[in-house]
Formats: structure tokens, C-alpha cells, sequence
């Protein structure tokens, strides 16, 4: 299975898009007089959930004029032509706007258009805009997060995942790894008299039968085998086999 990376966006990055996105309502906003109060709000995609629906969403144009001139009136007149036009312009200017702000070409959707799930850990983030009867849902993967935080300088550019070193599956990660081996014979024991007299030359016995094998460790961690002392191409070596070796809590190596 391939890798794949892993990102986690924390609340305060969640804060930062929020507030780029706000900006750029609220520039929207004055531009066109609009006194609808807005928010925005970021949450990991996954953890997105659309509970509060009172109504269906209108189309962005028409929540558009909504928010500017209040509701259409039953019978269109010159002036609600005209003013339809002005909601026109402004939900073209909307849109641009929200582009701009996200760094991406793509259209903004309408909160209409159900965002997609996305997996634990996938980056994406959802961003809900409301402003008077507007209501937008975006979805934002994770390369687009992080261009947006980079243009902020609120965190270093980090170049694209496949111009940076390949990922690895575990098993190729720890391929490169060494590991320390050692194998422990049982303890044995010495009254405190042959201790001080012991000399170079001197042979000490120990309790540890031919037969029992010895105790492997990889590290500071058993492994689930046993080993024998033997040699091969004239050096010492140890040969694994089934089974395990349990030495005496002073063991020696």
C-alpha cells in the first residue's frame, strides 16, 4: 500500500484561514455597502457536520441581493431591474474576492452544493461564510491551507510533497536502521575471597548447561527465540532457534 502523508491542522491554524476568508468578506462588505453582519468559521473536513438547515439556501445572486436590498418585492419595477443588476455585479465581485483570498481558480460553491467527506488526518479543511441570507460552504485541501498560510507569513513555504524526500512505508523507514544484539549466558557466582584473588589465566564456571540456550536481546527487548553459541568463517556467531531462553536476574553478557 502507498504511503501517504498525514496532516493535522491545530485550532489556531483553523483561526488564521478564518480570518483570511473574513477579511475578504469584510472588504466585499464595505465595498458595496453592506451592512448584513458576517462570519466565518473553519473545521477540519471530517469533523464537518451540516446539522443546522432551517431553510434551503437560496442561489449566491439571490442571497446576494438579500443582503444588500433586502427581499425581492412580488412585482418587479425599474428599480428592482436595476438592483438586481447591482447583485449581479456584486455576487461576480463575491466570488472573485473569495478566490483571491483562497489563492485558487476554482468557483466558490454555495452552501447548497454539499461539501465531500474526507478522511482523519487528510488536511482538508471546510469553511463556512455567512453574511445576512448568503451562506457559502468551501472545501480546501491540504496544499491549499498551507499556500494560504504561507502567503500570510504565518508559516514558512514548505516545498510540494513530491519535490521533498519520498515517503516510506514502515517497513522501508526501518530497513536503514541497525539494531544492537546480545546474547546473556546465565550468572554465576563467586564468594567475595576469590573475587580479590582472581587472576588473568583464571577460569570461571558458570551455571548455564551446554544444552540452554542463551537469551537474545535486540536492544533492551526479548526477542521470541533462543540462540546458540557456534562460528562461522573463524568467528564467533549464533545460530536462532525456536523457543525461548530465560537467564537468571544477574546474567551476564
Amino acid at each position: 500500500m502507498a504511503a501517504a502523508p498525514m496532516r493535522w491542522w491545530p485550532d489556531p491554524t483553523l483561526a488564521r484561514v478564518a480570518a483570511r476568508l473574513a477579511r475578504a468578506v469584510d472588504a466585499w462588505r464595505e465595498a458595496w455597502g453592506c451592512a448584513a453582519p458576517a462570519s466565518v468559521d473553519c473545521v477540519r473536513a471530517h469533523e464537518w457536520k451540516d446539522t443546522v438547515r432551517p431553510r434551503p439556501a437560496p442561489v449566491l445572486h439571490a442571497a446576494v441581493f438579500d443582503a444588500l436590498f433586502g427581499l425581492r418585492p412580488v412585482s418587479a419595477t425599474g428599480d428592482e431591474l436595476a438592483a438586481d443588476r447591482l447583485a449581479e455585479g456584486a455576487t461576480i465581485e463575491l466570488r472573485e474576492a473569495l478566490r483571491a483570498a483562497c489563492l485558487s481558480p476554482a468557483d466558490v460553491d454555495s452552501d447548497a452544493a454539499a461539501a465531500p467527506r474526507a478522511r482523519p488526518w487528510s488536511g482538508a479543511l471546510i469553511a463556512m461564510i455567512s453574511c445576512g441570507s448568503i451562506r457559502i460552504v468551501q472545501r480546501f485541501d491540504a496544499a491549499s491551507v498551507a499556500a494560504m498560510l504561507a502567503a500570510d507569513g504565518e508559516a514558512p513555504a514548505r516545498a510540494p510533497r513530491e519535490e521533498a524526500l519520498p515517503l516510506a512505508t514502515v517497513a522501508e523507514a526501518l530497513h536503514a536502521r541497525t539494531v544492537r544484539i546480545r546474547t546473556t549466558l546465565a550468572a554465576g557466582e563467586l564468594d567475595l575471597a576469590s573475587l580479590q584473588s582472581l587472576a588473568l589465566g583464571d577460569v570461571i564456571r558458570l551455571s548455564h548447561p551446554l544444552d540452554r540456550p542463551l537469551t537474545v536481546q535486540a536492544d533492551e527487548e526479548s526477542l521470541p527465540c533462543a540462540a546458540y553459541l557456534g562460528q562461522r568463517n573463524g568467528q564467533r556467531a549464533i545460530e536462532l532457534a525456536r523457543g525461548t531462553a530465560h537467564s537468571d536476574p544477574g546474567a551476564a553478557s
